[in-house]
């Protein structure tokens, strides 16, 4: 089975959307895509994930 750190790709997003989430405290709404494209490489790949935004 895999998980979320299994797969490279996912992972790369998981990164820019936590650096995101750190550039733009106030403004977490300015990180939307870079989480939509983190869970749609997820449900691609068959992992679940709890996402925080």
């Amino acid at each position: 089975m895999l998980t979320k750190f299994d797969n490279a790709e996912c992972t790369k997003l998981q990164k820019e959307s936590l650096k995101c989430l750190l550039e733009n405290e106030d403004t977490r709404e300015n990180c939307t895509a870079f989480f939509d494209r983190y869970k749609r490489c997820l449900q691609v790949s068959g992992v679940d994930a709890v996402v925080l935004a």
